[in-house]
């Protein structure tokens, strides 16, 4: 009896904890307009904030005229471009020895600043519906379209090694910088088209999300009406409330009560490299 009471005690410690939290594998370091997170084991998507935690198994998505970064504890950094989705498959990091990512973008167009990787067990991989992109410290864009319309890898800096999503599709290219290869649903990549440094620029730049001007977004008068709450504004008859160190009060013409308005918001962020 005693020995099956040991034995079972043995069995409980090696168990894993249930309902263990994910691992934190990052942080949204930028956030412009509608961006959304759905976190490892959630049902429900949320609004995704600056700043907030990042975890093994989160969906993350843009909105249109809507961008995000979001920074990698390795280093690394993945920045969203509008009506985006990527999926946070697998992140191993140990700073002194191995180092291996996977991620899985779904529609829309993403750009990966890889940290440069040590030899040997180390590899950052982001696929597509029919994709995959390898590297070992570069940057690389990676776009696709609904599914059926294949992807496409540009390399900006390094090089890139492409493959199907299929394993059943042999063939790779290793793409330079400069370098574009599409690849559609069940086939191979396409030969490498090389583009000018215009063509490149225009790339990087319609991908880049940086901390710098304004970030525009419309909402409701009701919205813009709980965001001057939540600053101490006082109501809209009154003065507004700036003892505690609030913001002053949106100006806004009269409106039509019987019909929706809208304020366009402002908001200046500091720069970040």
């Amino acid at each position: 009896m005693r020995l099956f009471t040991s034995m079972l005690l043995l069995l409980a410690l090696a168990a894993p904890a249930s309902g263990a939290e994910p691992e934190r594998i990052g942080t949204a370091s930028i956030v412009l307009g509608k961006v959304q997170v759905r976190h490892a084991g959630a049902e429900k998507w949320g609004r995704l904030q600056p700043g907030e935690a990042l975890f093994l198994g989160d969906r993350i998505r843009t909105a249109a005229s809507s961008s995000a970064r979001l920074k990698l504890n390795d280093g690394s950094s993945m920045s969203m471009a509008a009506a985006s989705e990527l999926e946070l498959n697998e992140f191993v990091y140990k700073p002194q020895g191995e180092r291996r990512s996977f991620f899985k973008l779904w529609s829309g167009k993403v750009k990966a600043a890889v940290s440069k990787y040590l030899a040997g067990r180390n590899k950052f991989e982001l696929g597509t519906p029919t994709a995959v992109a390898g590297v070992r410290g570069t940057e690389f864009v990676v776009e696709t379209g609904p599914e059926g319309e294949g992807s496409t890898v540009t390399v900006l800096e390094g090089s890139v090694d492409v493959r199907s999503s299929d394993p059943k599709i042999p063939g790779n290219i290793v793409l330079a910088a400069g370098g574009r290869s599409q690849v559609g649903p069940s086939l191979p990549p396409g030969a490498a088209l090389m583009l000018d440094e215009a063509a490149l620029r225009a790339l990087d730049r319609s991908v880049s999300v940086k901390g710098k001007g304004s970030a525009r977004s419309a909402v409701t008068r009701d919205d813009a009406e709980s965001a001057a709450g939540d600053f101490g504004f006082a109501p809209a008859s009154g003065a507004p409330n700036l003892g505690g160190g609030g913001l002053p009060p949106i100006n806004q013409q009269p409106t039509d009560a019987r019909r929706p308005s809208s304020v366009t918001i402002r908001i200046h962020l500091p720069d970040e490299k």
